[in-house]
């Protein structure tokens, strides 16, 4: 019998559990996880607001501007230093306090899921509901790391997105609500695949099971001299073929099913933009907007 299918509720309820976890069990590296992604938005962000300023002074210089000049030099030290900054962000420390943060989330997860796990009535160890909850809680023990690294990039984004659209806002409020629109087709398309992906995870247990048990027999060395004397290894890797298939192959299938969808969010996203630099253009030679704004 197939489970009913989460809610959005309860879908935003475990993504909250997921981060009050986290918090509980790394509080300071789930603080510097979160400041990190706002630092990353703001730093992107302000690197090409110092770029688009530096083109605007370096064609004024260029025009006769004496007093442009200067002015080049400094946003130029100034891109460079946040380029620089990003670069040892993203390239030392993020990468440190992930790691860091992953192996804490992992083990701890792991602890609390092996605890209940040996905790429960006897009776469970037999039930097959049981079995596949273990199942899902195991590999969600194991993804549980993957999972916040996921929101923490989903917070960046955020941010990055926020912070551009405000700017657009800035330029042009139909500019940044047209990029925003844009962006809703390439959305919707993804979440439905995702969920597509989330049910067929959670209703092929069973199979990822019996496939891993396939693999674990056969990896056995003292197994292996049954397997070939009664002739069941073709049979096993027949029987292992069907099952990666019902499972693996399935979900590429969804992404084969979505590719034209994908495609069509994907090039009316990039028309909006192309409209976007279009636009720009005209108000640059209008000399309505300076020239780093392109």
């Amino acid at each position: 019998m197939s489970r009913p299918k989460p809610t959005i509720r309860q879908l935003i309820r475990a993504l909250y559990s997921v981060a009050k976890t986290s918090l509980r069990i790394a509080p300071v590296m789930s603080i510097l996880q979160i400041a990190g992604s706002v630092i990353s938005a703001g730093l992107s962000i302000a690197t090409t607001y110092l770029a688009a300023l530096t083109t605007t002074a370096l064609a004024e210089a260029y025009a006769g501007d004496h007093t442009a000049g200067g002015r080049v030099v400094w946003l130029v030290v100034a891109v460079a230093l946040l380029d620089v900054l990003t670069t040892a962000w993203w390239g030392v420390f993020d990468r440190y306090v992930s790691e860091l943060m992953r192996f804490r989330i992992k083990t701890a997860m792991s602890d609390v899921m092996y605890e209940r796990f040996c905790a429960i009535e006897f009776w469970r160890y037999d039930d097959k509901d049981t079995i596949d909850m273990y199942e899902r809680a195991k590999e969600f023990a194991q993804f549980f790391p993957y999972i916040f690294a996921r929101l923490a990039d989903v917070v960046t984004h955020t941010f990055t997105f926020i912070f551009t659209v405000w700017a657009l806002i800035a330029i042009n409020a139909w500019l940044g609500l047209a990029v925003v629109l844009a962006a809703v087709p390439s959305m919707i398309v993804q979440f439905r695949l995702s969920r597509l992906n989330t049910n067929h995870w959670r209703e092929n247990v069973e199979t990822r099971r019996r496939a891993n048990w396939i693999e674990w027999e056969m990896l056995k060395p003292q197994k292996m001299i049954d397997l070939r004397l009664y002739g069941l290894v073709r049979h096993l890797l027949d029987m292992r073929t069907v099952l990666l298939e019902k499972d693996q192959k399935t979900r590429i299938d969804f992404e084969r099913k979505f590719l034209a969808k994908r495609l069509g969010a994907e090039l009316f996203q990039a028309v909006v933009e192309v409209g976007a630099l279009v636009w720009i253009v005209y108000e640059i030679v209008a000399h309505r907007q300076p020239i780093g704004q392109f």
